[in-house]
């Protein structure tokens, strides 16, 4: 078993810079490939946003993930909506597939309102979550949020984002990616650290798969979707991994956990759908739970 003494990186991505030495080189590829992922489908994902971070103070522009959970609103991680003390500018992409939506002048709309969770510490990562507030609604089809309570230990979850499909050389993916997995109990992910436990109560774990599939830079703040729903249902928000190599053995990633959040989302967010597991029915397979409409 190896033991991590510390986190090395709390930013599933950190700012993937357009102008910058990081997409310099960056090349398109046609096979497919998140890392080692999969293209996804023209709708498969249309609550999907792409997040654009600019820095006017060093003309830069970086990008991250975000899930439209109401018409003019996007979930993101909180660590995506600043830079090391710099005024930001966020813009966003709903429903976003494929670099042609880019040339789309019209699909992109502005951030007229950024809301962390005010307990969110960018030293640690706690309280990794933010709320955006659009200039105007979007007609793309938005996400439910799960509610809770449970933990979700080894449900099937769909991963995407559209960082870093490579990192020798550089590499962002033509196509939205995916992939499959299972969250794991955070007391197995805990035990590759050494008197340290920084997966607690407010986020999930996910382990590399077995076939090295992972979220990179530029995947932050998009969205861990329970898998298997006719309409998407967020259980997660992308924040960080212990690792600066995106395939490295046995790297772990943390989402942070909506259903610990509900209540500032509900406050910040007052039309999006809250949904909970039913546990009344106990003879119903878990891949196919009942989510029902949690109106708390």
């Amino acid at each position: 078993m190896k033991f991590r003494s510390v986190l090395t990186l709390f930013a599933t991505a950190t700012l993937v810079f357009a102008n910058n030495a990081i997409w310099a080189n960056i090349s398109y590829p046609i096979e497919p490939f998140i890392i080692n992922g999969e293209p996804s489908l023209p709708e498969e994902f249309p609550e999907y946003t792409l997040v654009f971070i600019g820095i006017p103070a060093i003309n830069r522009e970086g990008r991250c993930g975000g899930t439209l959970i109401a018409p003019n609103k996007v979930l993101t991680a909180a660590h995506c909506t600043e830079f090391e003390g710099n005024r930001v500018e966020l813009s966003v992409i709903p429903g976003y597939h494929n670099e042609q939506d880019l040339d789309d002048s019209s699909a992109r709309i502005a951030v007229t309102k950024i809301d962390r969770y005010p307990n969110y510490d960018p030293n640690n990562g706690t309280g990794d979550i933010a709320v955006l507030t659009l200039q105007r609604r979007s007609n793309k089809k938005v996400a439910a949020v799960f509610a809770g309570p449970q933990t979700l230990v080894d449900k099937p979850v769909s991963v995407i984002g559209n960082g870093l499909i490579s990192q020798t050389p550089q590499t962002l993916p033509s196509v939205l990616q995916k992939f499959g997995t299972v969250i794991v109990d955070n007391q197995v992910c805990n035990e590759f650290y050494f008197n340290f436990e920084p997966f607690g109560p407010d986020l999930i774990c996910l382990l590399q798969t077995p076939s090295a599939q992972n979220a990179c830079f530029g995947d932050s703040g998009g969205p861990l979707l329970l898998s298997g729903r006719r309409n998407a249902v967020v259980v997660g928000v992308a924040s960080f991994l212990d690792s600066t190599d995106c395939l490295f053995n046995e790297i772990l990633t943390g989402y942070t956990r909506v259903s610990s959040f509900t209540n500032f989302i509900r406050t910040h967010s007052p039309e999006t759908r809250f949904y909970r597991l039913s546990t009344s029915i106990s003879t119903v397979p878990s891949i196919l739970d009942l989510l029902l409409l949690d109106e708390s």
